[in-house]
Protein backbone atom coordinates (compact mmCIF):
# COMPACT_ATOMS: atom_id res chain seq x y z
CA UNK A 1 0.00 0.00 0.00
CA UNK A 2 2.78 2.43 1.03
CA UNK A 3 4.66 1.75 -2.22
CA UNK A 4 1.66 2.98 -4.18
CA UNK A 5 1.69 6.39 -2.50
CA UNK A 6 4.25 7.95 -4.90
CA UNK A 7 2.24 6.73 -7.91
CA UNK A 8 -0.94 8.20 -6.44
CA UNK A 9 0.92 11.45 -5.74
CA UNK A 10 2.23 11.53 -9.31
CA UNK A 11 -1.33 11.10 -10.59
CA UNK A 12 -2.61 13.88 -8.35
CA UNK A 13 0.22 16.18 -9.45
CA UNK A 14 -0.49 15.45 -13.12
CA UNK A 15 -4.16 16.30 -12.64
CA UNK A 16 -3.34 19.48 -10.73
CA UNK A 17 -1.00 20.63 -13.49
CA UNK A 18 -3.86 20.56 -15.97
CA UNK A 19 -5.11 24.10 -16.75
CA UNK A 20 -8.70 23.14 -15.89
CA UNK A 21 -7.70 22.00 -12.40
CA UNK A 22 -5.95 25.24 -11.60
CA UNK A 23 -8.87 27.23 -12.96
CA UNK A 24 -11.34 25.31 -10.76
CA UNK A 25 -9.37 26.06 -7.59
CA UNK A 26 -9.00 29.71 -8.58
CA UNK A 27 -12.69 30.15 -9.34
CA UNK A 28 -13.61 28.62 -6.00
CA UNK A 29 -11.22 30.98 -4.21
CA UNK A 30 -9.05 28.18 -2.78
CA UNK A 31 -5.84 28.97 -4.62
CA UNK A 32 -3.78 28.42 -1.46
CA UNK A 33 -5.08 24.86 -1.18
CA UNK A 34 -4.14 24.24 -4.81
CA UNK A 35 -0.60 25.54 -4.34
CA UNK A 36 -0.09 23.45 -1.20
CA UNK A 37 -1.45 20.24 -2.79
CA UNK A 38 0.65 20.67 -5.94
CA UNK A 39 3.91 21.20 -4.04
CA UNK A 40 3.10 18.36 -1.62
CA UNK A 41 2.20 15.84 -4.32
CA UNK A 42 5.23 16.74 -6.45
CA UNK A 43 7.64 16.12 -3.57
CA UNK A 44 5.99 12.80 -2.72
CA UNK A 45 6.18 11.79 -6.40
CA UNK A 46 9.79 12.92 -6.91
CA UNK A 47 11.41 11.64 -3.70
CA UNK A 48 11.39 7.87 -4.48
CA UNK A 49 13.12 8.62 -7.79
CA UNK A 50 15.68 10.74 -5.96
CA UNK A 51 16.25 7.90 -3.47
CA UNK A 52 16.81 5.46 -6.35
CA UNK A 53 19.19 7.89 -8.06
CA UNK A 54 21.18 8.46 -4.85
CA UNK A 55 21.68 4.72 -4.30
CA UNK A 56 22.57 4.27 -7.97
CA UNK A 57 25.19 7.04 -7.86
CA UNK A 58 26.26 6.21 -4.28
CA UNK A 59 25.42 9.70 -3.00
CA UNK A 60 24.93 8.52 0.54
CA UNK A 61 25.41 9.88 4.05
CA UNK A 62 27.66 7.30 5.68
CA UNK A 63 27.55 6.66 9.44
CA UNK A 64 30.42 7.93 11.58
CA UNK A 65 31.12 8.93 15.18
CA UNK A 66 29.59 12.40 14.73
CA UNK A 67 26.29 11.11 13.31
CA UNK A 68 23.38 9.27 14.89
CA UNK A 69 22.20 7.06 12.00
CA UNK A 70 23.53 3.51 11.69
CA UNK A 71 23.08 2.82 7.96
CA UNK A 72 23.95 4.70 4.75
CA UNK A 73 21.11 7.05 3.80
CA UNK A 74 20.61 9.02 0.54
CA UNK A 75 21.47 12.68 1.17
CA UNK A 76 20.10 14.62 -1.80
CA UNK A 77 16.46 15.03 -0.77
CA UNK A 78 16.85 18.74 -1.38
CA UNK A 79 16.57 17.97 -5.09
CA UNK A 80 12.94 16.86 -4.66
CA UNK A 81 12.11 19.83 -2.42
CA UNK A 82 13.67 22.36 -4.78
CA UNK A 83 12.12 20.94 -7.96
CA UNK A 84 8.65 20.73 -6.40
CA UNK A 85 8.82 24.27 -5.06
CA UNK A 86 10.09 25.74 -8.33
CA UNK A 87 7.57 23.90 -10.52
CA UNK A 88 4.74 25.03 -8.24
CA UNK A 89 5.95 28.62 -8.32
CA UNK A 90 6.37 28.70 -12.11
CA UNK A 91 2.90 27.17 -12.52
CA UNK A 92 1.16 29.69 -10.30
CA UNK A 93 2.92 33.00 -10.00
CA UNK A 94 3.82 36.19 -11.76
CA UNK A 95 7.37 37.39 -11.25
CA UNK A 96 7.84 40.84 -9.78
CA UNK A 97 11.48 41.76 -9.05
CA UNK A 98 11.26 40.56 -5.44
CA UNK A 99 10.22 37.05 -6.46
CA UNK A 100 12.86 36.93 -9.21
CA UNK A 101 15.49 37.85 -6.63
CA UNK A 102 14.22 35.21 -4.19
CA UNK A 103 14.15 32.45 -6.82
CA UNK A 104 17.54 33.45 -8.25
CA UNK A 105 19.08 33.34 -4.80
CA UNK A 106 17.44 29.99 -4.07
CA UNK A 107 18.87 28.59 -7.31
CA UNK A 108 22.38 29.71 -6.34
CA UNK A 109 22.00 28.22 -2.87
CA UNK A 110 20.64 24.95 -4.28
CA UNK A 111 23.44 24.50 -6.83
CA UNK A 112 26.11 25.11 -4.19
CA UNK A 113 24.37 22.81 -1.70
CA UNK A 114 23.80 20.03 -4.24
CA UNK A 115 27.45 20.19 -5.33
CA UNK A 116 28.44 19.92 -1.67
CA UNK A 117 26.14 16.90 -1.18
CA UNK A 118 27.84 15.11 -4.05
CA UNK A 119 31.39 16.07 -3.08
CA UNK A 120 32.22 18.21 -0.07
CA UNK A 121 33.41 21.69 -1.03
CA UNK A 122 35.34 24.28 0.92
CA UNK A 123 33.56 26.34 3.53
CA UNK A 124 34.45 29.57 1.76
CA UNK A 125 32.95 28.32 -1.50
CA UNK A 126 29.66 27.73 0.31
CA UNK A 127 29.91 31.12 2.02
CA UNK A 128 30.61 32.74 -1.35
CA UNK A 129 27.47 31.16 -2.80
CA UNK A 130 25.44 32.41 0.16
CA UNK A 131 26.74 35.95 -0.31
CA UNK A 132 25.98 35.74 -4.06
CA UNK A 133 22.41 34.74 -3.17
CA UNK A 134 22.22 37.74 -0.81
CA UNK A 135 23.42 39.96 -3.64
CA UNK A 136 20.61 38.63 -5.85
CA UNK A 137 18.10 39.55 -3.15
CA UNK A 138 19.51 43.04 -2.64
CA UNK A 139 19.70 43.69 -6.40
CA UNK A 140 15.97 42.88 -6.66
CA UNK A 141 15.16 45.30 -3.84
CA UNK A 142 14.80 42.72 -1.07
CA UNK A 143 16.78 43.86 1.95
CA UNK A 144 16.17 44.69 5.59
CA UNK A 145 15.04 48.28 6.04
CA UNK A 146 15.65 48.77 9.73
CA UNK A 147 18.44 51.30 10.27
CA UNK A 148 17.23 54.92 10.69
CA UNK A 149 18.07 56.99 7.62
CA UNK A 150 21.46 58.72 7.61
CA UNK A 151 24.49 58.84 5.29
CA UNK A 152 25.50 55.17 5.58
CA UNK A 153 22.14 53.65 6.55
CA UNK A 154 21.70 51.84 3.23
CA UNK A 155 25.10 50.17 3.55
CA UNK A 156 24.25 49.08 7.08
CA UNK A 157 20.90 47.70 5.86
CA UNK A 158 22.78 45.67 3.23
CA UNK A 159 25.24 44.34 5.81
CA UNK A 160 22.40 43.49 8.19
CA UNK A 161 20.64 41.64 5.36
CA UNK A 162 23.77 39.61 4.59
CA UNK A 163 24.28 38.80 8.28
CA UNK A 164 20.63 37.73 8.69
CA UNK A 165 20.40 35.58 5.55
CA UNK A 166 23.77 33.86 5.99
CA UNK A 167 22.98 33.30 9.67
CA UNK A 168 19.56 31.73 9.03
CA UNK A 169 20.87 29.56 6.16
CA UNK A 170 23.60 28.10 8.37
CA UNK A 171 21.34 27.88 11.43
CA UNK A 172 18.84 25.67 9.57
CA UNK A 173 21.72 23.68 8.11
CA UNK A 174 23.11 23.05 11.61
CA UNK A 175 19.70 21.79 12.78
CA UNK A 176 19.47 19.16 10.05
CA UNK A 177 20.87 16.42 12.22
CA UNK A 178 17.87 14.35 13.24
CA UNK A 179 15.06 12.79 11.21
CA UNK A 180 12.30 15.22 10.28
CA UNK A 181 13.63 18.20 12.22
CA UNK A 182 14.64 20.72 9.54
CA UNK A 183 11.67 19.99 7.28
CA UNK A 184 9.22 20.11 10.19
CA UNK A 185 10.59 23.36 11.61
CA UNK A 186 10.54 24.78 8.09
CA UNK A 187 6.87 23.85 7.68
CA UNK A 188 5.87 25.24 11.11
CA UNK A 189 7.84 28.47 10.63
CA UNK A 190 6.37 28.83 7.16
CA UNK A 191 2.87 28.29 8.58
CA UNK A 192 3.36 31.04 11.17
CA UNK A 193 4.63 33.42 8.48
CA UNK A 194 1.63 32.44 6.34
CA UNK A 195 -0.91 33.22 9.06
CA UNK A 196 0.55 36.69 9.55
CA UNK A 197 0.83 37.64 5.87
CA UNK A 198 -2.59 36.18 5.05
CA UNK A 199 -4.31 38.07 7.85
CA UNK A 200 -2.51 41.25 6.84
CA UNK A 201 -3.58 40.92 3.19
CA UNK A 202 -0.25 39.98 1.57
CA UNK A 203 -1.85 37.39 -0.69
CA UNK A 204 0.97 36.70 -3.19
CA UNK A 205 3.49 36.07 -0.42
CA UNK A 206 0.91 33.89 1.34
CA UNK A 207 0.64 31.70 -1.75
CA UNK A 208 4.44 31.45 -2.04
CA UNK A 209 4.50 30.31 1.56
CA UNK A 210 1.88 27.64 0.85
CA UNK A 211 4.13 26.24 -1.89
CA UNK A 212 7.01 26.19 0.59
CA UNK A 213 4.93 24.54 3.34
CA UNK A 214 3.60 21.93 0.91
CA UNK A 215 7.14 21.02 -0.20
CA UNK A 216 8.35 20.67 3.41
CA UNK A 217 5.34 18.56 4.44
CA UNK A 218 5.66 16.32 1.40
CA UNK A 219 9.29 15.61 2.23
CA UNK A 220 8.35 14.62 5.78
CA UNK A 221 6.53 11.59 4.33
CA UNK A 222 10.00 10.12 3.68
CA UNK A 223 12.12 12.04 6.19
CA UNK A 224 10.26 11.58 9.48
CA UNK A 225 11.80 8.83 11.59
CA UNK A 226 12.79 6.35 10.35
CA UNK A 227 14.09 8.49 7.50
CA UNK A 228 14.46 6.95 4.07
CA UNK A 229 16.31 10.01 2.81
CA UNK A 230 18.06 13.12 4.16
CA UNK A 231 17.61 16.53 2.57
CA UNK A 232 21.33 17.34 2.64
CA UNK A 233 22.80 20.83 2.28
CA UNK A 234 20.80 21.31 -0.91
CA UNK A 235 17.62 21.03 1.13
CA UNK A 236 18.46 22.62 4.47
CA UNK A 237 20.25 25.58 2.86
CA UNK A 238 17.34 26.25 0.49
CA UNK A 239 14.84 26.03 3.35
CA UNK A 240 16.95 28.43 5.41
CA UNK A 241 17.36 30.85 2.50
CA UNK A 242 13.67 30.87 1.65
CA UNK A 243 12.68 31.44 5.28
CA UNK A 244 15.16 34.31 5.51
CA UNK A 245 13.86 35.72 2.23
CA UNK A 246 10.22 35.45 3.27
CA UNK A 247 11.05 37.20 6.54
CA UNK A 248 12.50 40.16 4.62
CA UNK A 249 9.89 40.39 1.85
CA UNK A 250 6.97 40.33 4.28
CA UNK A 251 5.66 43.55 5.79
CA UNK A 252 5.35 42.60 9.46
CA UNK A 253 4.51 46.02 10.83
CA UNK A 254 4.91 49.19 8.79
CA UNK A 255 4.37 51.46 11.80
CA UNK A 256 6.63 49.95 14.46
CA UNK A 257 10.10 48.58 13.80
CA UNK A 258 10.31 46.73 17.11
CA UNK A 259 7.16 44.72 16.40
CA UNK A 260 8.24 44.20 12.79
CA UNK A 261 11.59 42.80 13.90
CA UNK A 262 10.17 40.73 16.77
CA UNK A 263 7.85 38.68 14.53
CA UNK A 264 10.47 36.86 12.40
CA UNK A 265 12.88 36.64 15.35
CA UNK A 266 10.28 34.76 17.40
CA UNK A 267 9.28 32.48 14.52
CA UNK A 268 12.90 31.58 13.79
CA UNK A 269 13.90 31.61 17.46
CA UNK A 270 14.99 27.97 17.68
CA UNK A 271 17.57 27.99 14.85
CA UNK A 272 18.78 31.45 15.93
CA UNK A 273 19.26 30.31 19.53
CA UNK A 274 20.88 27.01 18.57
CA UNK A 275 23.38 28.73 16.29
CA UNK A 276 24.29 31.41 18.85
CA UNK A 277 24.58 28.98 21.76
CA UNK A 278 26.64 26.35 19.94
CA UNK A 279 28.89 29.02 18.38
CA UNK A 280 29.66 30.58 21.76
CA UNK A 281 30.15 27.15 23.32
CA UNK A 282 32.53 26.03 20.58
CA UNK A 283 34.57 29.23 20.72
CA UNK A 284 34.88 29.01 24.51
CA UNK A 285 35.95 25.36 24.51
CA UNK A 286 38.30 25.89 21.55
CA UNK A 287 36.49 23.65 19.06
CA UNK A 288 36.41 26.43 16.44
CA UNK A 289 38.95 29.21 15.98
CA UNK A 290 38.01 30.67 12.59
CA UNK A 291 35.06 31.27 10.27
CA UNK A 292 36.23 28.32 8.16
CA UNK A 293 36.22 25.97 11.15
CA UNK A 294 32.82 27.32 12.22
CA UNK A 295 31.31 26.56 8.83
CA UNK A 296 32.88 23.10 8.58
CA UNK A 297 32.52 21.89 12.17
CA UNK A 298 30.04 19.08 12.77
CA UNK A 299 29.39 17.70 16.20
CA UNK A 300 26.79 16.37 18.60
CA UNK A 301 26.44 19.57 20.61
CA UNK A 302 23.24 21.01 19.14
CA UNK A 303 19.98 21.31 21.04
CA UNK A 304 18.49 18.18 19.47
CA UNK A 305 21.59 16.15 20.38
CA UNK A 306 21.39 17.33 23.99
CA UNK A 307 17.72 16.27 24.14
CA UNK A 308 18.77 12.78 23.10
CA UNK A 309 21.43 12.80 25.81
CA UNK A 310 18.89 13.48 28.57
CA UNK A 311 16.58 10.66 27.49
CA UNK A 312 14.41 11.91 24.63
CA UNK A 313 13.96 9.53 21.72
CA UNK A 314 14.55 10.93 18.24
CA UNK A 315 10.82 11.09 17.60
CA UNK A 316 9.90 12.68 20.94
CA UNK A 317 12.78 15.16 20.65
CA UNK A 318 11.58 16.29 17.25
CA UNK A 319 7.99 16.64 18.46
CA UNK A 320 9.21 18.65 21.48
CA UNK A 321 11.02 21.07 19.14
CA UNK A 322 7.96 21.26 16.86
CA UNK A 323 5.85 22.27 19.87
CA UNK A 324 8.39 24.86 21.00
CA UNK A 325 8.57 26.30 17.48
CA UNK A 326 4.77 26.52 17.36
CA UNK A 327 4.61 28.26 20.76
CA UNK A 328 7.11 30.92 19.67
CA UNK A 329 5.41 31.24 16.30
CA UNK A 330 1.99 31.80 17.82
CA UNK A 331 3.55 34.47 20.06
CA UNK A 332 4.60 36.17 16.85
CA UNK A 333 1.08 35.93 15.43
CA UNK A 334 -0.21 37.57 18.64
CA UNK A 335 1.82 40.67 17.73
CA UNK A 336 -0.45 41.43 14.77
CA UNK A 337 -2.73 43.69 16.80
CA UNK A 338 -0.77 44.77 19.83
CA UNK A 339 1.59 47.38 21.20
CA UNK A 340 5.35 47.75 21.33
CA UNK A 341 5.25 47.03 25.07
CA UNK A 342 3.68 43.62 24.42
CA UNK A 343 6.35 42.92 21.80
CA UNK A 344 9.05 43.54 24.40
CA UNK A 345 7.23 41.31 26.89
CA UNK A 346 7.01 38.45 24.37
CA UNK A 347 10.70 38.82 23.55
CA UNK A 348 11.51 38.70 27.26
CA UNK A 349 9.31 35.60 27.54
CA UNK A 350 11.28 34.02 24.71
CA UNK A 351 14.52 34.83 26.53
CA UNK A 352 13.27 33.02 29.64
CA UNK A 353 12.20 30.04 27.52
CA UNK A 354 15.69 29.84 26.05
CA UNK A 355 17.28 30.17 29.49
CA UNK A 356 15.36 27.03 30.43
CA UNK A 357 16.66 25.45 27.23
CA UNK A 358 20.23 26.41 28.20
CA UNK A 359 19.72 24.42 31.39
CA UNK A 360 18.61 21.42 29.32
CA UNK A 361 21.57 21.79 26.97
CA UNK A 362 24.06 22.03 29.83
CA UNK A 363 22.51 18.94 31.41
CA UNK A 364 22.77 17.16 28.06
CA UNK A 365 26.40 18.17 27.76
CA UNK A 366 27.24 16.65 31.16
CA UNK A 367 25.70 13.36 30.04
CA UNK A 368 27.70 13.10 26.80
Amino acid sequence: MVKRVPYAAAGVAALLLLPAAGTWFYLNNIRGTYVFLLAFSLVVAFTPAVIWFAYKMKILDLPDSRKIHANPIPRIGGLAIFLAFMITVFRNFRFPPEVIGLLSGALIIFIAGFADDIKSNSAFLRLGAQLAAVAALIYSGVYIKFVPIFKYSLLLDYLLTAFWVVGIVNAINFLDGIDGLAAGLGAISGLCFFIIVFLSGQKELAYLLMAFIGACCGFLVFNFRPAKIFMGDSGSSVIGFLLAGFSIIGVWNSHNRVIGAAMPILILGIPIFDMIYTTISRVINGSVKSVKEWLEFTGKDHFHHRLLNIGFSQRSGVIFLYALNLILGLSSVALLNTTEAVAYLLLVQAVFIFLIIVTLMRTGRKLE
